[in-house]
Order: structure tokens, then C-alpha cells, then sequence
């Protein structure tokens, strides 16, 4: 049994998720799952587009995590989403990192695009007891806040494909390069690494200073990065700034960050003191969660349509 959206419905998950959103300052969707005991294989071997927490709430449950494939290896397919529908994935081909029982009070971390699969059967694993566990997905990727991102949308403000420069892919980058690429971008509490050697002085870190150090920063590593990805195309991060406009992308991914952590902060809001208490308050909060997810896909539709070019961010505030 699977409760997608927990999160922006019941109001004890929404308190947990908007909690984690203000620890991390990064979009956060929470899942609940109860698995009864006895199953083989309770989730097929599949990748996950989100970084993810694992919570074990009760019960217990078997998981196994593998290293990623390489992408080229069937570059067609979203490395984001393999193991679904008709792709199958083969564990004997993959490399065995985490093979665990979670229980109650325990916490795994799966990062984005790493296969893995679970069951609830064996020794360690309750006969009894079924298992419950919530999936806290840091959604960097769903909502764009990533370095490939940020190098497709500087590439069409720059009138070029988000292909590599054969053509090809991106998928066909070897896996290094291509991790390098699919890495969330260093904001929210990610952006401490930059921001942290400001802090120190009597005159602290103004939110004006803040902003331009860590546009900065971040500039320079997506160049980095971008020529990491291509050496034969671009030579030099240098080239890369020259070429395309890294800046103005930087600021208005930043932007972005900003405008789907206000919508979210909301939803959460909402969702944890506003519990519906009638068949007409239900249908209220059902329809104002329809539109707040309708405000989420704006947001990344306005990211696109301003890396084609428009001018006018337009971003919810």
C-alpha cells in the first residue's frame, strides 16, 4: 500500500516535511509505504530521481542498493527511472554496496539514480509485523535545482542544443562525468561550503553579500564543470564562460530555488494547521492542493521558457 503525497495531506507528515524543507532549504515530497511480511520482492530493483530518506516506522524490511550502471549502457532510457515499466534491471550486472534490515528508529540515505530493491522475507525480517516506512525525497533533480539543469538552460539562452556537441546524449558521457553533471546544485544548506568562509568577522554575512558570493561560485563550478564534461568542445572553463552566459543563468536558477521553496513552504503550511475537518473542507484542501501543484509545474515551465528566451521570469512570489 503506497499514500503518495502524504506530506501535503496529513498533517502530523506535513509538519515532518516542512521541517526537513527548513533544515535543508531544499524541496522536499514525503511518501508512506506499509508492506505486509512474507514478500519476495516488496519493490523491484529501480532507480529514483530523488536523493531519499529512508525512515523505518515499524516493522522491518530487507534492502539491497547498488552502484549505478553507466548511462551508456542504455542511453536511451532515463537513468533517473530505470527498473520501470517495461526495463528490467539485472542485479547479478551491478555492483552490491548496502544489503540491510532496517528497524524501527533506523534511517537510510539513497542517493538519486543508485538502483536498489527490497523485500520482507528471512530470518531477520519479523513474520508477523508488517512493515511501514516513509520515503523523505529531496527533489533537487524533479525541480531542476541541478547542475545538468543549469547547463541545458545556459546552452538555450546561448541558441545551442542541450545535446553534446555530436549530438549525442548526454547520457552517453561516461558515469564520472555524467554524476558530475546530475549533482544537485550547492544551494540550501548545500551552499554552506561556499558561504561559510564569509561568516567570519564582527560585520557577519549580509543576505545581499550571500547572494553574490555564492553566484559567483556557483558560475565558476558550472564552467568547471561543463568543460569537465567536454574537453574536446570547450578546452576551458574559460571557454565556457566566454561562450555562454553562466552568470545571468546562475541568478535565475537561484531565483527558481527560491520560488519552489516559498510554494512548498506554503503547501506545508497549509497542510499542518489547516487539517480539514468536513466532506466540504476535504474538497477544499484537495482542490488548493491541485492548484499549488499547478503553481510547482509553472515554475520549472517558466525555467524553460526563460532559457528559450524570454525575458520575464515571471516567478511565483
Amino acid at each position: 500500500v503506497v499514500m503518495l503525497n502524504a506530506g501535503f495531506i496529513v498533517p502530523s507528515l506535513a509538519k515532518v516535511s516542512l521541517a526537513t524543507l527548513e533544515a535543508t532549504r531544499l524541496p522536499i515530497w514525503l511518501n508512506v509505504y506499509l508492506t505486509r511480511p512474507g514478500l519476495a520482492s516488496s519493490t523491484q530493483l529501480h532507480t529514483d530521481k530523488q536523493d531519499v530518506l529512508v525512515v523505518q516506522t515499524t516493522g522491518r524490511k530487507r534492502w539491497r542498493v547498488y552502484a549505478p550502471p553507466e548511462p551508456a549502457e542504455a542511453a536511451e532510457l532515463d537513468p533517473f527511472a530505470r527498473g520501470k515499466g517495461t526495463d528490467q534491471m539485472d542485479a547479478s550486472k551491478l555492483k552490491l554496496l548496502v544489503d540491510t534490515v532496517m528497524a524501527p528508529g533506523q534511517v537510510l540515505y539513497i542517493p538519486a539514480a543508485f538502483p536498489h530493491e527490497t523485500d520482507t522475507v528471512g530470518e531477520t525480517v519479523s513474520e508477523k509485523e508488517s512493515s511501514v516506512h516513509l520515503t523523505i525525497g529531496i527533489d533537487t533533480h524533479l525541480w531542476g535545482l541541478s547542475w545538468a539543469q543549469a547547463r541545458a538552460t545556459a546552452l538555450q539562452r546561448a541558441g545551442l542544443p542541450a545535446s553534446l556537441s555530436d549530438g549525442a546524449s548526454v547520457n552517453c558521457l561516461p558515469l564520472d562525468r555524467w554524476s558530475s553533471l546530475h549533482s544537485p546544485l550547492p544551494v540550501g544548506f548545500a551552499a554552506a561550503r561556499y558561504l561559510s568562509p564569509l561568516c567570519h568577522g564582527d560585520g557577519g554575512l549580509s543576505a545581499a553579500r550571500a547572494e553574490k558570493a555564492l553566484c559567483a561560485a556557483i558560475s565558476d563550478e558550472l564552467a568547471r564543470r561543463m568543460a569537465e564534461a567536454e574537453p574536446t568542445r570547450w578546452g576551458s572553463a574559460a571557454a565556457v564562460l566566454d561562450a555562454v552566459p553562466v552568470s545571468d543563468v546562475t541568478k535565475r536558477m537561484l531565483e527558481h530555488h527560491r520560488a519552489v521553496l516559498a510554494q512548498q513552504t506554503r503547501m506545508y503550511l497549509r497542510a499542518a494547521h489547516s487539517a480539514p475537518r468536513s466532506s466540504r473542507d476535504r474538497a477544499a484542501a484537495q482542490a488548493a492542493l491541485f492548484e499549488d501543484m499547478d503553481e510547482l509545474d509553472l515554475s520549472m515551465s517558466q525555467l524553460d521558457a526563460w532559457g528559450r528566451g524570454a525575458e520575464a521570469s515571471q516567478t511565483p512570489t
